[in-house]
């Protein structure tokens, strides 16, 4: 097969950034490594033009925008006013090629400047819904921050409004409400343009499937590359840690389950679990405070770069991961299957997909048992090492970079052979 051009516009992208634009980056890596040519396009607030880089092996465009700063106004001007700008963007790196093109996007600002882009060419579209942005127009599907929304309709959105901002800003935020619904609608008409669309997990299709026809929906995991991941742990950590650690790793915010820390120390203390809570992510001095108050150490670590992480995963006792959102599939964890750890996850969204209880990790149903478990583990040094050997098999036989790619490539080649007609429809 002739290698192909693989546009991957892409909101967020390394070196700062999280678990999603590692995902982008892994994808790249592996298509390069597949004799593709690979360019991502990624905006850049603040700047004009485009700039060319090579960041971490993968050519990059920075795509210069200026975002505005009121809210809503903010939102449109990322996204409403930039795609049609960052699809440009798009049309100008491919040039005058056409055959053995694909524009793979990734997020919410990369998917509709695909869309426009692939439209204008005739090239075909494929987008990865990484989380919940086609249905909630937060991202997250949680309501205030807090609870699962069934559905992201009128009423839903204006108590959503009004539960994340003070009560008067939220009384005025509803004056955004009409655009609010109709920036969703075109989410979704954007998304359903493509010509495929990746889900990561059983529960992510799922959630699509009221907005994407089902024939669009390919379910491919993110992936990792094992071997990569294998010469990074052969270099020691930078941290000096000298006492038996578990890990915490990701953004301390409340979807992330990082509220229940304290709770879930204080059930592992409670169980006879004796370690120090390792936080890689950042740093609250409240919550280090209430999970101390538990009897339990705490180093706290602000951002940590990339391979570090990977360094302090291979250095824990076990992860402990209590998402209480509808996780879609996260880095965090597939990264911790190729490291070969121990997990003790709450069974949120697609997590289950990943994680099958008492084979490659335990599942938790509250923040409780997850403190439980964590020390049965730590008590049970050799049915952790158990947990942590059949997670690398699961990262090496369903993860692995030359798995996913050869599932991503196929798809590619689908619509390539089939040279389907793009339109801003809805279900075929």
């Amino acid at each position: 097969m002739k290698p192909l051009h693989v546009l991957l516009p892409t909101d967020v992208f390394p070196p700062r950034t999280g678990g999603a634009g590692w995902s982008s980056h892994a994808l790249a890596l592996a298509l390069l490594e597949r004799g593709h040519q690979v360019t991502a396009l990624v905006p850049k607030a603040g700047v004009r033009g485009l700039h060319r880089r090579v960041e971490a092996g993968v050519p990059v465009v920075e795509v210069g925008y200026q975002p505005a700063r009121l809210p809503f106004v903010a939102n449109w001007s990322r996204f409403e006013l930039f795609w049609p700008q960052f699809a440009q963007a798009i049309v100008k790196t491919i040039g005058k090629q056409r055959e053995h093109v694909i524009i793979h996007g990734q997020h919410v600002q990369g998917i509709g400047a695909a869309v426009l882009a692939g439209q204008q060419l005739n090239i075909p579209v494929v987008a990865t819904v990484r989380d919940h942005w086609p249905n909630h127009y937060f991202g997250t599907n949680l309501h205030g921050d807090q609870f699962p929304l069934e559905d992201f309709d009128w009423a839903a959105a204006a108590t959503d409004l009004v539960a994340r901002r003070k009560p008067l800003l939220g009384i005025l935020s509803l004056l955004a409400l009409p655009y609010v619904q109709a920036h969703m609608q075109r989410r979704r008409q954007l998304l359903q343009a493509c010509d495929a669309v990746i889900s990561l997990s059983s529960y992510i299709t799922q959630r699509l499937s009221s907005v994407v026809a089902p024939a669009k929906l390919w379910p491919i995991p993110n992936m990792v590359n094992v071997a990569a991941i294998s010469k990074v742990l052969a270099t020691p950590a930078q941290t000096t840690i000298n006492q038996p650690y578990i890990l915490f790793t990701g953004k301390l915010a409340r979807n992330k389950g990082a509220y229940l820390l304290p709770e879930i120390m204080a059930s592992f203390r409670a169980a006879g679990g004796e370690a120090t809570l390792v936080i890689a992510g950042g740093k609250n001095s409240e919550l280090v405070a209430a999970i101390q108050a538990q009897g339990i150490e705490v180093l706290a670590l602000d951002w940590v770069e990339h391979d570090e992480v990977l360094r302090l995963m291979a250095g824990a006792k076990l992860l402990i991961f209590p998402s209480t959102w509808g996780e879609p599939l996260s880095r965090v964890l597939l990264e911790a299957c190729a490291v070969g750890m121990p997990i003790v996850a709450m069974a949120t969204g697609g997590t289950p997909d990943l994680i099958q209880h008492g084979l490659n990790g335990y599942l938790a149903r509250s923040a409780k048992q997850l403190g439980v478990l964590a020390a049965e583990l730590l008590h049970n040094p050799q049915r952790a090492e158990q947990l942590g050997q059949v997670a690398y098999q699961t990262a090496q036989t369903r993860l692995a970079s030359t798995v996913v790619a050869e599932q991503v490539e196929q798809l590619y080649w689908t619509l390539l052979t089939q040279q389907p007609q793009r339109a801003l429809t809805g279900y075929d």
